[in-house]
């Protein structure tokens, strides 16, 4: 019996001595974006400090493509030890327009909220608005006849547009561009009369006087754009909030102690005043601490939430 039992300590502490030395090799740290993107911007980041913390090199691997399913896919096949990790935003809780194998809730692990990104609702100088609820009054009086860009229906930055209108119960005309750059410059030409697009694609438009910012999607003001409203406060729109989400997944069946190891360096890292303010100054907002569990109940709800938005716009 005693030879029994002391052949099973090393099977029950296994666990826990993985998260211990974790990792034992390199982090290849997936991101479903081209480079350069927010995504892209805080994952590389983030994979420079947390290689100094580990000892090991983190990898930023970029396999963009297909609506983010790619890099889906492979982290959702590879083996469940902590040392492949996908980095997402809100438009994973997208559901894709084809059948994919893995389920965005199922089949991942989530281990940390980074960060919350407002997007901005931005005009020409020239659009004759001065303020939101110009721009509802307009849009309430010419339904369907004001435009916005965005790179198609179901990407996340149109379907903040959509909850908007939802809210305001009105319509407008959505014009897709191939990208956000092509849109910046369609509303700067008056080719569209506005976007709604990460606060940092267009602070620079802003702040030189080429773009005009109605408001934030977020639920409180961005500390880089302090003077200008929230879409709630400028709108009346009492609750209303569009920011987008950045975190980190790993594959199911990923060890809990694992996750919480990863968590854990995670979030120290991200938490420094040398990150901290390198996201701040980009118009990241710092995210809830949120444990693996609750970012995992967060997950859950969202891609509920975002399904039913896009049910409710009849999106194929």
């Amino acid at each position: 019996m005693l030879a029994i039992c002391a052949s099973l300590i090393p099977v029950f502490g296994a666990p826990a001595a993985l998260a211990a030395d974790f990792p034992v090799k390199p982090v290849r740290m997936v991101v479903g974006f081209a480079p350069g993107g927010g995504t892209d911007v805080i994952a590389r980041l983030i994979a420079t400090e947390l290689g100094e913390k580990w000892g090991e090199a983190a990898i930023v691997d970029n396999r963009p493509g297909a609506e983010g399913t790619i890099a889906s896919d492979y982290v959702a096949r590879s083996a469940p030890d902590g040392h492949t990790l996908l980095f997402v935003n809100g438009s994973f809780a997208v559901p894709p327009s084809f059948k994919v194998a893995f389920d965005s809730v199922k089949s991942f692990a989530p281990v940390a909220m980074l960060a919350t990104q407002p997007a901005a609702l931005v005009v020409s100088l020239s659009f004759n608005v001065q303020n939101l609820k110009e721009l509802i009054a307009m849009a309430k009086a010419k339904p369907g006849q004001l435009t916005y860009g965005s790179t198609g229906a179901r990407t996340e930055p149109a379907l903040k547009m959509a909850q908007f209108l939802q809210r305001i119960d009105t319509t407008m005309l959505n014009v897709p561009y191939r990208g956000t750059g092509p849109i910046i410059t369609a509303v700067m030409g008056n080719e569209v009369n506005m976007t709604i697009t990460p606060i940092n694609t267009a602070l620079p438009l802003i702040n030189s006087g080429r773009l005009k910012a109605l408001a934030v999607s977020s639920s409180t003001r961005s500390p880089i754009l302090p003077d200008t409203p929230t879409i709630a406060e400028a709108g009346d729109l009492k609750g209303f909030e569009a920011a987008t989400w950045y975190g980190v997944l790993a594959p199911a069946g990923t060890p809990k102690d694992v996750l919480q190891k990863i968590h854990d360096d995670i979030e120290a890292v991200v938490r420094t005043p040398k990150v901290a303010e390198t996201l701040r100054a980009q118009g990241f907002l710092p995210a809830h601490p949120y444990s693996p569990g609750e970012f995992a109940d967060y997950l859950e709800r969202d891609v509920k939430r975002v399904t039913a938005l896009v049910e409710s716009l009849g999106l194929k």
